[in-house]
């Protein structure tokens, strides 16, 4: 797209090669990333470092006839310039989750206007925030109506590169809504 921004799509597709269930597991991604840099055809100086961001993507899980999951993901931000190495975005994103099992169905819709600051102090290493100040959720199941409810979040998460293909991910979450509820986790990932 050259100077007005940039266009990115990625596909994946796996299935397992032996199971101890019925049928095996099928799971695969389709998404992309568009980005428009708008100061560049709008030749506004108080546009420059802006840039407009759509994240597109579904997500889908199979297991013969008896087990589908899928979530579709769209997101649309607002990135403000970076100064000292902190990206700051303002968004919204928009999550739809079907599940269907055993012949039962439901779903789940999920809105979530959100400020999101990214921070990458040293090479290979970057702190993520973000903010939900007021998550829309509505949940529906086959023959029991649908139902509504609110909360935000807080996600925090660190993530660095400490050796030849190896990262470390510790990842803080704090959910308040009727009930409040925080998780962490730290995981190790290496691979050869």
């Amino acid at each position: 797209m050259g100077k007005f921004g940039e266009l990115a799509a990625k596909a994946e597709w796996n299935r397992q090669l032996e199971t101890l269930l019925d049928a095996p597991l099928e799971f695969g991604y389709a998404g992309g990333t568009l980005t428009l840099n708008p100061w560049d055809f709008l030749s506004l100086p108080v546009l420059r470092g802006f840039s407009v961001q759509t994240d597109l993507g579904a997500y889908r899980t199979l297991r013969g006839e008896d087990f589908a999951y899928s979530q579709d993901r769209v997101e649309v931000s607002l990135n403000l310039p970076q100064f000292n190495a902190v990206n700051l975005s303002l968004g919204y994103e928009c999550l739809l989750t079907e599940e269907e099992a055993a012949g039962a169905n439901r779903e789940l819709t999920r809105k979530a206007p959100f400020l999101r600051a990214v921070w990458a102090p040293t090479s290979g290493t970057t702190l993520n925030w973000r903010y939900e100040p007021k998550t829309l959720l509505e949940t529906a199941a086959a023959g029991q109506g649908s139902q509504t409810g609110e909360e935000s979040r807080y996600k925090l998460e660190l993530r660095s590169t400490i050796g030849p293909r190896t990262t470390l991910i510790v990842r803080y979450e704090k959910l308040q809504g009727d009930s409040t509820s925080e998780n962490m986790s730290v995981s190790y990932r290496t691979g050869f």
